[in-house]
């Protein structure tokens, strides 16, 4: 049987998500940002990439690009241009994408407050407060308002959540075991954005030996 205490917690985890949908939405609308922005001049890659894997016939002459295609991270790509062929239009797709890592961006964001300050209220205002900052790890441009996806959002979305499993388990090998595991999977999108991570982790590894905290 799931406790009380179980049940508000999941209850307050949906109306969140829910929340998290209405206000991205409007805030794009407001906004007139309800498309996708390129703030990462990565992005001019990416959406090359996906286009040519859904019609392979393009960029044929280009040399550049047929080797920066073949050499490229392509995992995320060919994830992406499912999508699009899925929604039938690049827009809806990165939106889709971007509203999806933003949610698990803000729920790791939560829980991470909630964990360090032992409060459910500063949980929720951290995470409302982080989804405007227009830089990440390592100079991402990240926001809302943005709506591009790279490899490197498919990192910074799961990093908040990552810290937030670290502190809770640090002690316990096999759970820490998982954490790192995920962390190779992550460093294999954007390797950059992941070793930064790792850095963190070193820190805050050895501020719990020093018994600084």
């Amino acid at each position: 049987m799931i406790s009380k205490k179980t049940k508000k917690e999941l209850l307050l985890i949906i109306s969140f998500l829910i929340f998290s949908i209405v206000f991205v939405t409007t805030v794009k609308i407001l906004t007139g940002s309800f498309t996708y922005t390129f703030g990462s001049s990565d992005m001019h890659i990416y959406t090359a990439a996906q286009m040519k894997i859904l019609e392979p016939e393009l960029f044929e002459n280009d040399v550049y690009f047929s080797e920066i295609f073949k050499t490229y991270p392509n995992t995320v790509n060919y994830f992406l241009a499912f999508l699009i062929n899925l929604f039938g239009n690049m827009n809806m797709a990165y939106i889709f994408v971007n509203y999806l890592l933003f949610i698990i961006f803000w729920l790791g964001n939560y829980q991470l407050a909630k964990y360090i300050f032992r409060s459910k209220t500063t949980g929720i205002i951290f995470a409302l407060l982080s989804a405007f900052g227009t830089k990440a790890l390592f100079g991402t441009y990240w926001g809302i308002i943005l709506g591009q996806v790279s490899t490197r959002d498919f990192v910074t979305a799961f990093v908040p959540l990552l810290l937030y499993y670290y502190l809770k388990y640090y002690k316990d090998k096999k759970k820490i075991m998982l954490l790192f595991f995920v962390i190779g999977v992550l460093t294999n999108l954007h390797f950059i954005t992941a070793a930064v991570f790792v850095a963190i982790l070193m820190l805050t590894e050895i501020i719990h030996e020093k018994k600084f905290v």
